[in-house]
């Protein structure tokens, strides 16, 4: 405040008084750069301190308060701040189209080091995010995997921070794009004696654009290889968005392919969420009393 009136009060004299001679407005000048020069290390030192503070631990709004012993905690390494992580990339992008999940014929360690019983059967989260669904269910099924997979590498890793302070072991993240790695991803399931029971897809990014369209995770491909993965008699698919055309898009794909049949006949939609707990993102669409539409599939008997 003091700096920003002595610059107010120098400027009016340099721009207002004649009487000054050359030397005199040089001194006057030399004046204003210094006060500039102390009020921009004040504004640079102010902006860096509230940075600082700005860093919250993530985690409370899922129960976890971040913290372990005291003052153990507070000098550990900080979380990821999940209010920062960018919330649309394009899959289709040269970085996410390289395969990050290692063939089974080389590598299945991926899930054998992270679950305790890797041939137990699997529910695949298409697009888990930050996890909170996988980490709410897998606690109330302990005889099933909880594998989520999700493109954004920074969410992954807050995922998985988040589940090894929950110290859960039949959950587990993987970072890929689930239209390059998903053969990868079940071929490993089958590998370790593992079957795909259930698949989610809930809230996908919508890619509103008519030019990102193409960019949507539901493609053919993806749904021929569910189908042909999927365990025969309980194998069950749900889709969930609060974009109506979304949803139908995505239906539209499974009743196009012949392995999958629709469990609501007609163009209805199911009325609720046919899983033990909603997203993160379902609770805050309701939340605002906006629709959800909702869609399952089971294959072929």
């Amino acid at each position: 405040m003091k700096h920003q009136l002595l610059l107010t009060v120098l400027l009016t004299m340099l721009t207002t008084s004649r009487s000054f001679n050359v030397a005199s407005r040089r001194v006057v000048f030399n004046d204003l750069m210094t006060i500039q020069m102390k009020m921009k290390s004040t504004t640079d030192a102010s902006s860096e301190a509230k940075g600082l503070d700005s860093i919250s631990t993530p985690g409370n709004n899922d129960g976890d308060n971040g913290s372990d012993n005291g003052g153990e905690a507070r000098r550990k390494k900080k979380p990821v701040n999940s209010s920062r992580f960018r919330q649309h990339v394009n899959p289709l992008a040269s970085r996410y189209q390289q395969p990050r999940v290692p063939s089974p014929s080389v590598d299945t360690s991926w899930l054998t080091s992270n679950l305790s019983s890797p041939s137990n059967p699997y529910h695949l989260d298409i697009g888990c995010a930050k996890g909170t669904f996988c980490l709410s269910m897998s606690p109330l099924n302990p005889s099933v995997n909880y594998l989520g997979l999700e493109i954004r590498d920074p969410v992954v890793e807050y995922a998985l921070d988040r589940r090894n302070r929950r110290k859960l072991d039949n959950c587990h993240f993987v970072s890929c794009n689930a239209n390059v790695d998903l053969e990868r991803v079940l071929e490993g399931m089958n590998a370790v004696g593992g079957l795909l029971k259930t698949v989610t897809i809930q809230f996908p990014d919508p890619h509103f654009k008519e030019k990102h369209k193409k960019r949507r995770v539901v493609v053919p491909e993806l749904v021929r290889l569910i189908g042909e993965s999927m365990e025969k008699e309980e194998g069950v698919v749900y889709l969930a968005s609060d974009v109506k055309e979304v949803l139908d898009e995505m239906r539209e794909e499974f009743n196009n392919c012949d392995m999958f049949e629709d469990t609501v006949e007609g163009d209805g939609y199911l009325e609720e969420n046919v899983n033990e707990v909603p997203t993160e993102r379902e609770l805050s669409v309701l939340k605002d009393d906006k629709p959800v539409w909702r869609a399952s599939f089971r294959l072929r008997r």
